[in-house]
């Protein structure tokens, strides 16, 4: 039987899903027999189950509403492990996207991904959002419209926090899997992709990449063209974003403003590479959004655990490595303790730097602009001081630390300016920066 009921004679539906009207009327009416049952100890039900408010979403859509496909890395490199005190929570990042497909009714799906193969992507359920059909009551089309953007973005969450079953980061193969279940829609294609679009394996893989101009980009999307790893009708009719390029998880190395603006331009040429000359419902965008880190609702211990590895992308330079660790990594709001779990984070930088013998390591200390100016600059080098004292503790010598206030390289919010204490730029202020010198 369909969840989706018709206005009843006496008016429209009115609820949080198909049936929740007519389950409202037919309480209202058992109600006063309810209670004179239970008054007299005739009645022995147990409580219902809660409403399923995403039920109605898993209903076949209308033909022509269009799709919206989200991917969600889940590679080693873009992942944080299962000992991390934090995760990055795409969310945010993907909310104006969602918002939209759900505007529009469209169907949407998500899947996490990680190093292709048979394993591909790993997709979460499909929704329909049709928040419309067979519903004309304002208040129920503005209260489904709501529950339908919760549903998707709980699925967004359930991948981001699946865990890597593969080696690798293919990007490409997660491209080519969406362009195939893209292709049969009928109406708008969209696809987001939260990635930090550092591949290392397939043709695109950058474990060798120099980053350092357009002839390098020539090659490597001449190298995917040749293996047709993705051809000109891969993503026909798709329009394409990209979310969280050059934001690997927090034990990786980070690239330079001008190697993560040559990373855009690569993924802007391959994907433009992707789609059939003349092809004007299409497009390639890179957004500098910030991923949002949050303290995760499991412990480390409760996560699953994987076997899966990734080689490190050090952006031409191997001597050379730059780390970016979010504040929330690291320390509480206004704090310069380091929470027990950055340990694991710096351990593994610490036995990067203690290989390269001779390495020089600076540590630069960061905060947000919500606090007093004048205690930015003692916090932030405290904040410095508490990383280099735990890297000396792991046995790394040579280290300087400075604190350096509020950094003058994160979005300052929207098209208009925004606000200096938007998300984006909280993200990337609150920080540690590393780099290991050799």
């Amino acid at each position: 039987m369909s969840m989706r009921r018709a206005a009843s004679p006496t008016g429209p539906v009115h609820g949080r899903t198909r049936t929740a009207a007519s389950a409202a009327r037919r309480r209202a009416l058992l109600s006063p027999l309810l209670l004179a049952l239970t008054a007299v100890g005739l009645t022995s039900c147990d409580t219902p189950p809660p409403l399923d408010l995403c039920a109605w979403t898993a209903e076949p859509a209308k033909s022509g509403l269009g799709r919206t496909v989200v991917l969600v890395d889940t590679s080693a490199s873009f992942h944080d492990g299962a000992a991390s005190t934090s995760v990055r929570d795409p969310r945010e990042a993907v909310a104006d996207y969602v918002e939209k497909a759900v505007a529009h009714k469209e169907s949407v799906s998500v899947a996490a991904f990680g190093g292709g193969g048979p394993t591909g992507l790993r997709w979460q359920k499909t929704r329909s959002t049709d928040w419309a059909a067979e519903d004309d009551n304002p208040d129920s089309r503005s209260q489904l419209r709501t529950d339908a953007v919760a549903c998707v973005q709980k699925d967004v969450a359930a991948a981001a926090r699946s865990t890597p079953v593969t080696n690798g980061t293919d990007v490409l193969a997660a491209l080519r899997a969406a362009g195939g279940v893209l292709a049969r829609t009928s109406g708008p294609r969209r696809l987001v992709v939260v990635s930090d679009g550092l591949p290392t394996t397939g043709c695109a893989d950058l474990t060798r990449a120099l980053f350092r101009n357009d002839a390098e980009i020539d090659a490597i999307a001449q190298v995917c063209h040749d293996r047709k790893e993705l051809t000109e009708r891969s993503l026909s009719a798709v329009r394409v974003v990209f979310v969280g390029l050059g934001q690997p998880a927090a034990d990786q190395p980070v690239p330079t403003a001008a190697q993560q603006q040559w990373l855009g331009a690569l993924w802007k040429r391959l994907c433009d590479g992707a789609h059939p000359p003349g092809d004007h419902t299409a497009g390639c965008d890179v957004v500098d959004t910030q991923l949002t880190v949050q303290r995760p609702a499991r412990t480390p211990s409760s996560a699953q655990p994987t076997n899966a590895a990734d080689p490190v992308v050090t952006y031409g330079d191997k001597h050379r490595q730059r780390y970016r660790l979010p504040g929330a990594a690291l320390f509480d709001k206004d704090s310069a303790v380091l929470r027990p779990g950055a340990k694991t984070v710096l351990t593994r930088i610490a036995v990067t730097a203690r290989s390269l013998p001779g390495a020089r390591v600076s540590v630069d200390g960061y905060v947000d602009p919500r606090g007093d100016p004048a205690d930015d600059g003692p916090l932030s080098q405290a904040r410095a001081d508490a990383v280099k004292d735990m890297l000396q503790e792991l046995g790394v010598t040579r280290i300087t630390a400075q604190g350096r206030g509020q950094p003058a390289d994160c979005p300052r919010g929207g098209p208009a300016g925004g606000s200096p204490s938007g998300p984006d730029r909280l993200q990337c202020a609150r920080r540690v920066d590393i780099e290991v010198d050799a």
